[in-house]
This record gives structure tokens, C-alpha cells and sequence, in this order.
């Protein structure tokens, strides 16, 4: 999709209105995708999960990154799936090697947690974008959630989603995401806070709000 063309609907979408079917986003499953072979199911190694969990809020000292009181889920990553449903043109279900195959980014964000805690630090996964760009967003989506293995769901508006600053992260730094902090996958929304970064990321459902 032309850049020109991903501007309007993000725009249109920010502004709540109904994506027409000319700007509707369609699947290139034809393109050239450049493989990441540091990452892939067999060779990722499972992080080790830490022996006692900090309680919500608290500093986690291996990663220097908190942790909230949410469920921590073990995930293989050699069965794991990533659904995505809901007003697309192709479902799909993405194993980790599949997303290690498409277009990656590093970034460093910021993940706030309003009056608790802000951490800084760097993740590098496949954007967002893109995976709407395979599914084929269909007219009249307006809202995305992002449902975790455990059950959370986060929520975001279409046009929030369609930022080009949005992953969905496979690693921390150099290594696997922590056990703690979502492994194998989890979005990263830079502009949201941290609630709607779901980690053990496990369906992406695109509505009509």
C-alpha cells in the first residue's frame, strides 16, 4: 500500500469514520520478505521463568523493568499462534517462525504505567501494520483488540493501531522477551499506556467497535 494512501486511512480512521472500499488495506502475500534468521521457533531458547515473581508494580531486578499483577503464562513457542480475526479479508494464524519472517523494527519506548512507573528500554518485532496489511482490514473496522493467553484484553481505536510506531514484539534487547514480560510476543504501543500492551499475545480481533 502507498504511503500516500496508508496516511488517508489512518486519518480517516482517527476521525471515527468508515474506511471506503478503495482504501480498504489488501494482502501483497506475493513481495520479497526479508527473513530474520536470529529468531525462529526452533532456535528460540524459552526464558527462564525467575524464582518468586514480583508482586505489582515492583522493580524486576534481572530485566530492570516492573512488572504488573497479571497471570505470567508458559508458551511453546514451537506450538504457539497468533489469531487474526474479525473484519479481515484473511484470517490468519501466525506461528512465531512466521513472524520472524516479516519486515522487523527496533525501537526504544517508553511503556507508562500512570502514577506507578515508567520503563525505558528496547524491543524489536514486526509492525503492526504489516499485519493488517496481510489480513486485509475491511470496511467499516473501527476498533482492535489485542487479547493476551491469559485472557486480558486491550483495546484500541482503528486509527491508534495503524500508527507506524506499533509492533508486536518477539524480543527484548539481544534476547526472547522475558517470561514476565510477555514471551513469545506482545504489542508495543508507544503512544498508549501500558495497559493496552498486551503480553502472551494471542488474538488480534479487528470490529466495528
Amino acid at each position: 500500500m502507498k504511503r500516500r494512501s496508508f496516511l488517508r486511512l489512518a486519518l480517516l480512521a482517527l476521525a471515527g469514520c468508515t474506511i471506503p472500499p478503495s482504501l480498504v488495506v489488501r494482502p501483497d502475500f506475493g513481495s520479497n520478505i526479508p527473513r530474520n534468521s536470529e529468531c525462529s521457533a526452533a532456535a528460540v531458547l524459552i526464558p527462564t521463568r525467575p524464582a518468586e515473581t514480583p508482586g505489582p508494580d515492583l522493580l524486576e531486578v534481572s530485566t530492570g523493568l516492573h512488572v504488573k499483577n497479571y497471570e505470567v503464562v508458559n508458551i511453546d513457542p514451537a506450538t504457539y499462534r497468533l489469531k487474526v480475526s474479525g473484519l479481515v479479508d484473511h484470517p490468519l494464524e501466525l506461528s512465531l517462525a512466521d513472524l520472524c519472517s516479516m519486515p522487523k523494527m527496533t525501537s526504544k519506548v517508553v511503556c507508562t504505567c500512570r502514577g506507578y512507573f515508567e520503563d525505558v528500554t528496547t524491543y524489536t518485532g514486526v509492525p503492526l501494520s504489516h499485519i493488517f496489511t496481510m489480513a486485509g482490514v475491511q470496511s467499516g473496522a473501527t476498533a482492535v483488540y489485542l487479547t493476551g493467553a491469559e485472557g486480558f484484553p486491550g483495546w484500541i481505536a482503528l486509527g491508534d493501531a495503524l500508527l507506524p510506531d506499533n509492533f508486536l514484539a518477539y524480543q527484548w534487547l539481544d534476547q526472547p522477551l522475558p517470561v514476565t514480560h510477555g514471551f513469545p510476543l506482545r504489542a508495543v504501543i508507544p503512544s498508549k499506556n501500558g495497559y493496552t500492551w498486551t503480553k502472551f499475545l494471542a488474538e488480534i480481533k479487528v470490529e466495528s467497535a
